[in-house]
């Protein structure tokens, strides 16, 4: 699974992490929320303004489940770095 080299970090006195860039030269990043934005059932969810789901108050991501990111990413090829079987797309190995 590709992934970023990440570090913890406090930012205007909240934690969180920071990553390099995994985007391949020639390629751009298109936020989850843009594309999870069509995906019935998704509340987005932006820095200081927290998305709300009516019917489960207590989940800080709602909508950011394995079925809507399956939806979004099945279509999507495999990034080019990867070096498994030809016929798996970006979900594959989003969950691989």
């Amino acid at each position: 699974m590709p992934c970023a080299q990440t570090r913890l970090c406090i930012r205007n006195g909240r934690r969180g992490s920071i990553s390099l860039s995994v985007i391949p030269a020639g390629y751009d990043l298109i936020e989850t929320y843009v594309e999870l934005a069509s995906v019935e059932g998704y509340f987005q969810h932006l820095e200081g303004a927290p998305a709300k789901d009516p019917d489960c108050p207590n989940v800080k991501r709602p909508g950011h489940t394995m079925a809507n990111i399956r939806n979004v990413l099945s279509d999507v090829a495999a990034p080019p770095s990867f070096a498994g079987p030809a016929d798996l797309n970006a979900y594959d190995v989003f969950v691989g």
